[in-house]
């Protein structure tokens, strides 16, 4: 995150792992604190970490005959 951040992606939350719902004594080494951020660098890892949503991608559903 703090290398998107440095390269200029724009950081809009960061959540703090405190604020979860979690089981007393459960083990957070697996999780991560939430961050969004917005415009992440074309340099960066991030920048090609979730997939392109592209119209199509998904069916209308509302377009479909019941």
């Amino acid at each position: 995150m703090a290398e998107a951040i440095d390269r200029g992606a724009v950081p809009l939350h960061s959540g703090d792992l405190a604020d979860g719902h979690f089981l007393p004594g459960q083990d957070l080494s697996a999780y991560a604190q939430p961050v969004t951020l917005l415009n992440p660098p074309s340099t960066s890892p991030l920048h090609h970490a979730e997939p392109e949503r592209l119209p199509g991608d998904f069916p209308d559903y509302h377009l479909m005959p019941t």
